[in-house]
Formats: C-alpha cells, sequence, structure tokens
C-alpha cells in the first residue's frame, strides 16, 4: 500500500490519446504539482526548474533584455502588464510584479474581462512577452494565446485623419486640410500652429518632429546647403544606436525650425504636445490627431504626384516606413534622398496654400529653382 504523501516514480512507454486543450490541461495540472514528464516529442516543451520562482517582474527584464527595446516601448508593455495583472490581483496595483510566472494559467487570467479594444491590445501585448517565455521555455504554455483565441476581436480603429481614406483627388484633400487649419489656427498660439505646419510637412511622428528640431539646431548654424539633412533617432531606431534615419534640411525648412525656436525657448517639448492634445482632444476628437499626418501624407502625396516619377518606395521612405525585407535592406541602402527633397518641396507647397502661408511659398519657390539648376548641372 502507497503512503498518500509519499514520491513514487513511474516511468515506461505510455500512449495517452488527447486532444491539444485537455494535452495543456494535463500539462498545467502536472506543472502545479511539481511533476515533471518527459517526452520525446519535441513540440512538448520540459520546463526547466529554475524558473519555478521566478516574477513576473524579472520576467519582463528578462524580455527587456533579450529585445534591446527603447524606454518609450518598455513603457508601454509595463503599462500594459499593470491594466492586466492589477485587476487580477487582490491587492491590485500593489502586488502584481511578485506574482509567479508558473502560477498563470489559463483559469487565473480568464477572470479579465476584455471591454474595449484597448483592453484587447493590453492582452496582446502581454500576449508577446508569453509567448518569448515560452520559446525560451521558462513556460510549459502560454495561457494568453488561448484565452485571445477565444475573444470575438474588438475592430482595431485608426487614428484620426481628418477622413483622408473618403479622399478622391487633390481637391478634396485640399479643401478638407484647409478648412481643419483655418479651424485650429484661432485655438492656438501662432508659434503653434506654425509648429503643426512644420510637424504636417514632415509627416514623422510627433517625437521624432522635436528629435528633427533639435538635430537641425545642433548641426546647423548658417543655411544649410541644398542637399543638406540631418540624422535623426526615429521608432525603429534600436536602443543604443546611432540616429540612422536622414530627412532632408532644404532651406525653407530651416528657416521653419528656426521660427520654431522661438516656441521651445517658453515652453518644453512635453508642454507643447500638452497643449496640442488639449486643444485637439477638445475640438477634435475622433477628427484628428497629431500622429494623424503621416496618414495624410501617404494619402494626398498620390495625388499630388500622379503621373510622376516618384516611386512607392521613395514614398514610404518618407515616412520612414520599411519596404524592403531584411536580407535586402542587407544590400539594398538607397535612401530615396534627393528624391524625397523633390517630394517636399511638392507637398510642402500644397501645405503652405491649405494653411495660408504666403511667405513661406516665395521662399520655396527660391529654393526649388536653385535645386534644380543643381540636377541640371548633374
Amino acid at each position: 500500500m502507497v503512503d498518500d504523501k509519499k514520491r513514487i516514480l513511474i516511468s515506461g512507454t505510455f500512449s495517452i490519446e488527447l486532444t491539444k486543450d485537455e494535452l495543456v490541461e494535463f500539462l498545467e495540472f502536472l506543472n502545479k504539482r511539481k511533476m515533471h514528464v518527459v517526452l520525446n516529442n519535441r513540440n512538448i516543451m520540459q520546463v526547466d526548474d529554475k524558473y519555478d520562482d521566478l516574477t513576473l517582474k524579472d520576467a519582463i527584464n528578462m524580455y527587456f533584455k533579450e529585445k534591446n527595446l527603447k524606454k518609450w516601448t518598455i513603457r508601454n508593455y509595463i503599462s500594459s502588464f499593470r491594466a492586466v495583472f492589477s485587476k487580477l490581483c487582490e491587492n491590485g496595483m500593489d502586488n502584481w510584479m511578485s506574482l509567479k510566472v508558473k502560477s498563470i494559467d489559463y483559469e487565473f487570467i480568464s477572470r479579465f474581462r476584455i471591454q474595449s479594444s484597448t483592453d484587447y491590445q493590453y492582452c496582446y501585448s502581454v500576449n508577446i512577452v508569453f509567448s518569448w517565455m515560452e520559446r525560451m521555455e521558462i513556460i510549459s504554455n502560454n495561457p494568453f494565446s488561448k484565452y485571445l483565441s477565444q475573444i470575438t476581436r474588438f475592430k482595431h480603429t485608426v487614428r484620426p485623419a481628418l477622413n483622408c481614406d473618403e479622399w478622391i483627388d487633390r481637391h478634396q484633400a485640399k479643401e478638407e486640410i484647409s478648412y481643419f487649419f483655418s479651424r485650429i489656427r484661432v485655438m492656438i498660439k501662432p508659434e503653434l500652429y506654425y509648429f503643426l505646419v512644420l510637424h504636417f510637412i514632415l509627416a514623422t511622428r510627433i517625437t521624432e518632429t522635436l528629435n528633427y528640431i533639435d538635430a537641425v539646431k545642433t548641426q546647423y548654424r548658417k543655411k544649410p546647403e541644398i542637399t543638406d539633412g540631418v540624422y535623426i533617432k526615429t521608432k525603429c531606431t534600436r536602443q543604443g544606436d546611432a540616429a540612422d534615419f536622414r530627412i532632408p534640411v532644404p532651406s525653407f525648412i530651416y528657416e521653419m525650425v528656426l521660427n520654431c525656436s522661438v516656441l521651445f525657448m517658453r515652453y518644453r517639448p512635453g508642454t507643447v504636445l500638452a497643449l496640442f492634445r488639449k486643444t485637439l482632444v477638445k475640438n477634435f476628437k475622433n477628427e484628428f490627431c497629431l500622429h494623424g499626418t503621416r496618414a495624410i501624407f501617404r494619402t494626398t502625396i498620390d495625388f499630388l504626384t500622379e503621373g510622376g516619377n516618384f516611386t512607392d518606395d521613395a514614398k514610404e521612405c518618407y515616412i520612414n516606413h520599411k519596404v524592403d525585407s531584411y536580407v535586402k535592406s542587407r544590400y539594398h541602402r538607397n535612401d530615396y534622398f534627393m528624391e524625397r527633397i523633390r517630394m517636399m518641396c511638392i507637398y510642402a507647397g500644397f501645405i503652405y496654400e491649405c494653411a495660408g502661408f504666403t511667405k513661406e511659398i516665395k521662399k520655396l519657390r527660391s529654393f526649388e529653382s536653385d535645386f534644380f539648376k543643381r540636377e541640371n548641372k548633374v
């Protein structure tokens, strides 16, 4: 007769027919009781005992170190974990990071109720880290994968961009953008409006616009040459790497940057963004956001360059979208710099008209004349 509390070893060859879900539950049952099974099938992972006491905090830090993520990405991940696990823990915000990773199973996380696309996105971000832990054999299976597969997917709403997906030609684009500028111009200070127009032309992410202004002010103490540019760090730049995205600095943009410098002498960058977001949320919610300038550029530039010689790759490169595969990018290193200067001239002229910047149009035409003279010589 076997003692109930005495552990015994069972070995041999067994044949058990299980569904995938039943197998997952079976492994979870064994894992909770620290009963380990060695299987020949390499698709089934044996979890290492050394991770039994691993906490969420330690696991997340391991993931961050492995992936070498940037600070803003790390903050987003932490926000997602906090949003999910603070609702699952008894003490909420206080102790979710001390949860043992091995204690988190499907039954535990199924108490989290997804009620919006934001909740779904939080779970999806957490799922990415748990999938990594499964691949690294830290956990036997990822409970979030099963959980998310049973959730009716929420529609991921795109960032509002003046409904540019409904525009049919350049005339409608000009009408909609001009109307937006006419409204917001009376709501914000002139220096903020000037910054907004520059942000439209660059079509960068808002933090990248700030990086661009800072780089131009640092690198150029006088009017730049026709083909000058600056390198900035972007969303795609890995932590610790040097600035790797080159943006042109034509003379008419350089003067805009100098004018924006007055703004940042009065306000910190964070204050500038807060002022914009307050205005946009109050008056243009679900209509426009600062990130929407990228979609507006990519939609409008096709109208403006219809029949021209601009490639789709150059248009995507303008907004720092990677279009090459990993292998191709190792050899294809053209960043379409000259093509993007020509595009910037066309698009800036269009935005200036919409914004009512008549003086800037004259400066743009002067630069275009010098630029095309240079190209004809070459």
